[in-house]
């Protein structure tokens, strides 16, 4: 548990340089398990950690199924652990709701999910991944021409295609704390980009950013 517990907090805290935290949560087991991100943001890959702590603190073997409130979103989460390949595999469901749409866009679109929106920005940026103050003005421009600074959390999601799946470079903003982050891992940006692919582009697959 605690090797299990390190791992986690890797992907609910992460530098975005070498002072600056990118995001923190509080976990709360009061009723419900709930998550509760430090700018009040929804984070798919901290609610998929904290599923697998849980798991772990269950103490019973795998698959464990459990329930989980988290910040930005509304409804309790469906979450799911098993075990794969000797690996941990730790998932949750988001409910399909109102709160979530597809809006194209004239060289992109925008993915409205609970607690976050995804502006996607097809073409590949692999040239400026050590640049993120040019990828920061960039996702300003955006945020301010379609009118998204009052959002919670906006991520900016740069992708292109390579064979038969998307590859992807987000940039998370959070509001509250006005901070940026060049994700290594972005739960909700690969679901947004998976809900356009899926409906609009009509391609099956896409994936996190690799470390």
């Amino acid at each position: 548990l605690p090797i299990l517990g390190l791992l986690c907090q890797g992907l609910i805290a992460q530098n975005t340089n070498e002072t600056a935290p990118k995001n923190i949560s509080f976990p709360n087991k009061q009723n419900l398990p709930s998550l509760n991100m430090m700018g009040g943001e929804f984070c798919g890959n901290a609610c998929r950690a904290y599923a697998a702590i849980l798991a772990a603190e269950a103490g019973k073997p795998l698959p464990w199924r459990g329930k989980i409130a988290a910040s930005g979103i509304e409804e309790p989460l469906s979450c799911f652990v098993s075990s794969y390949q000797g690996q941990l595999d730790s998932s949750i469901k988001v409910p399909l709701s109102a709160q979530i749409s597809i809006e194209p866009f004239e060289g992109g679109a925008l993915v409205r999910l609970p607690g976050i929106t995804h502006i996607l920005l097809p073409g590949n940026e692999e040239n400026h991944l050590e640049m993120p103050e040019d990828l920061k003005k960039c996702a300003f421009n955006w945020k301010r021409k379609l009118n998204l600074l009052e959002e919670p959390a906006v991520g900016c999601v740069w992708f292109d295609f390579n064979k038969q799946a998307a590859n992807m470079l987000p940039l998370v903003w959070v509001r509250s704390t006005n901070s940026y982050c060049l994700e290594t891992a972005c739960g909700s940006g690969a679901m947004a980009l998976g809900l356009y692919i899926g409906t609009v582009i009509n391609q099956e697959s896409c994936g996190q950013p690799k470390v």
